[in-house]
């Protein structure tokens, strides 16, 4: 199975895990090539708290410099406090602005050695669903630091968010940012509607993404004043960016060192097991794209087809579950 993740953090799992006990071990099969590079670390859920747990295990880090081709990673399957576990998966921390590309086979689980020791061996299906969450987007994070940097007043509606969080504000550049709000919604649009470029992307591909990006922002042509705010500041706006992503990163791995039990992205994975069991089925393959903004909003709004807008701080709320729950409810 080809798996393609962008910047920011994802989450592959089963739910077919069917025998899955502690000191089981687990055996998953990797395919890379060289395409971006990643962290990749194991954790398992428990049963009805939906709690996750990281194994103890040195996690995978995978780059240009490493060896292509198949490789295997284990871990051994911790035991949890109520000692039923539902599921098993890898979460693979992204921290780079290239999408990171690798191969998934076979993940077979079972009593064993890390030296691939003999035991009764279960075979896991292939995921049928696939949540993407797609966690600081630069492109769209710069824009919404250049909106909120020059003051710049656009309502929201539909997929306009509330202002961006932003704080300290910077000083405007500007007399009145109203000049720049009709070029803006044209730059915020343009952005949410570029497709995500195949891996390893062409230069056509990278064409016309480019145009919105530094360093002369040629896409903004028929809007020159915000063409040349948004490349006098792109470094400020991008200092921004690349500060809240390092903060995001150094967040997750302190909790994923932790090894402790932490609610974190895994909350998409637990949403999914939890409307198949009220279902009383396997969800039906779906595919929901999960876009999170830094924004003071509380309304997700819809891209167009299975793509939403997720302010930040909504994400880690109920009402992000509740939200979460239906539309995959409506899917599965």
């Amino acid at each position: 199975m080809r798996v393609e993740v962008p910047p920011g953090i994802a989450m592959i799992g089963s739910t077919s895990t069917t025998g899955l006990q502690a000191r089981d071990v687990v055996t998953v099969s990797i395919k890379y090539y060289g395409q971006g590079s990643a962290t990749i670390c194991p954790f398992v859920q428990e049963d009805q708290t939906f709690i996750e747990y990281f194994p103890k295990v040195r996690e995978l880090s995978l780059c240009s410099g490493s060896a292509q081709g198949w490789r295997t990673y284990q871990w051994t399957i911790p035991d949890v406090p109520n000692h039923d576990l539902k599921g098993a998966g890898i979460e693979i921390v992204n921290s780079n602005p290239s999408h990171f590309v690798f191969y998934l086979g076979a993940i077979t689980w079972g009593p064993g050695r890390f030296d691939g020791g003999t035991g009764s061996v279960k075979f896991a299906g292939t995921a049928s669903w696939q949540i993407r969450v797609s966690e600081w987007g630069g492109s769209l994070e710069r824009a919404l630091w250049v909106r909120a940097a020059e003051r710049i007043d656009v309502p929201a509606g539909g997929v306009v968010t509330g202002p961006p969080d932003v704080d300290p504000l910077p000083a405007p550049s500007v007399p009145s940012g109203a000049a720049l709000a009709e070029g803006w919604l044209f730059w915020w649009r343009a952005l949410l509607s570029q497709p995500d470029p195949p891996v390893p992307p062409t230069p056509d591909d990278l064409a016309e993404p480019s145009r919105f990006g530094p360093p002369d922002f040629r896409g903004l042509e028929a809007y020159p004043e915000l063409r040349r705010v948004a490349a006098a500041r792109w470094e400020e706006a991008n200092a921004w960016h690349s500060s809240r992503k390092r903060s995001g990163i150094d967040a997750f791995r302190s909790a994923a060192a932790s090894r402790g039990p932490r609610p974190g992205p895994g909350i998409e994975f637990a949403v999914v097991r939890s409307v198949e069991e009220e279902l009383g089925h396997k969800a039906a393959p779906f595919h929901l794209r999960i876009i999170v903004v830094p924004v003071l909003d509380e309304e997700i709004r819809s891209v167009g087809g299975a793509t939403f807008l997720v302010p930040e701080r909504v994400r880690a709320t109920e009402a992000y579950t509740r939200w979460l729950r239906a539309a995959v409810r409506a899917m599965a």
